[in-house]
């Protein structure tokens, strides 16, 4: 928001995870206020990233307290349908800002077309929530009391 508010003409966008997403979600309230048309995108993997990838890796995929579908289980059942909490199309009404859901690749590039005119017309933030797989990891990581030189994943 605040980038939003020092550069008024250029586009913004907010990237980040659900997890992340949750923990200053109240900002789009700041946002709607203030006719900041911050475009939120929210990488949606139904669960707390890191955390699931660390119970996977490390804790013999032991997931507890990091799968954020109420079906609690679509790491372990992938054909279910997950079901999100938060809806985050839903908060963004709530909020009374644009919010759409994505679930198709097909659908990034004319989505994140739509919102920024949307949001830049409205005069009001816009959440695209991508739903992405829950399995990927993120690498390189620096497993807990390893040195750099341990690294997982490093590519040199």
């Amino acid at each position: 928001m605040g980038a939003q508010c020092g550069k008024p003409d250029e586009t913004v966008f907010s990237i980040c995870g659900d997890g992340g997403f949750q923990m200053l979600i109240e900002e789009l309230a700041v946002g709607r206020l203030n006719k900041l048309p911050v475009v939120c995108v929210v990488l949606n993997n139904s669960c707390l990233g890191m955390v699931r990838q660390w119970q996977e890796l490390f804790y013999n995929k032991h997931y507890a307290m990091s799968i954020t579908d109420t079906t609690n289980d679509s790491l372990l059942e992938p054909e279910k349908e997950p079901r999100y909490i938060p809806d985050f199309i839903k908060v963004a009404e709530a909020y009374d800002c644009i919010g759409e859901r994505v679930t198709k690749a097909e659908r990034v590039a004319p989505a994140i077309k739509e919102a920024v005119e949307k949001a830049k017309k409205e005069r009001r933030p816009a959440v695209l929530e991508f739903v992405v797989e829950p399995r990927a990891n993120v690498f390189p990581m620096v497993p807990a009391g390893a040195s750099l030189e341990q690294m997982m994943g490093r590519l040199v």
